[in-house]
């Protein structure tokens, strides 16, 4: 992100390596543009990025592999993070979760609460409460995870 708010990407993105090798890059893995705006918050994983824009809007662009990601639900929000498998996780401005994009049902429950972060690994995701605690939750076989007691900022 650029000190004007600005998005500026470059590199490859997953998959990249065969298009390097001298096979043809699939289409899908290309679309690497950032939208025209201003931003505030920007998060990428190896096949799609999204950012928050200054009015809290959600914007997300990469491969079509996770078509569903590239389309957040609309809202005002704060924090935007993402899975490798195509799911996105975001915290609304009033400090509610929301996810969308793959995944699916596969990947569990959004926990209750308010929430001020989340940051989403490759199956599970864990978010940081308005009260500091923690809350994880994800893939099915990772909803047993149990993050340390205590508050956290």
């Amino acid at each position: 992100m650029r000190s004007t708010g600005e998005l500026a990407c470059w590199g490859g993105i997953y998959n990249r390596i065969s298009c390097i090798q001298g096979q043809p890059c699939p289409p899908s893995y290309a679309n690497l543009a950032p939208p025209p705006g201003t931003f505030r918050q920007a998060t990428c994983e190896v096949a799609h990025c999204c950012a928050v824009r200054t009015d809290g809007a959600l914007s997300c662009w990469g491969s079509d592999d996770w078509p569903l990601a590239k389309n957040p639900p609309a809202g005002a929000y704060r924090q935007v993070s993402l899975l490798t498998q195509g799911g996105s996780y975001a915290v609304r401005n009033d400090g509610n979760l929301v996810r969308w994009g793959g995944g699916g049902g596969a990947f569990g429950s959004l926990r209750p609460g308010t929430f001020r972060q989340v940051s989403a690994g490759r199956f599970n995701y864990c978010a940081i409460a308005t009260d500091g605690t923690l809350a994880c939750g994800g893939f099915e076989e990772w909803a047993g995870i149990t993050p340390p007691a205590g508050t956290f900022w």
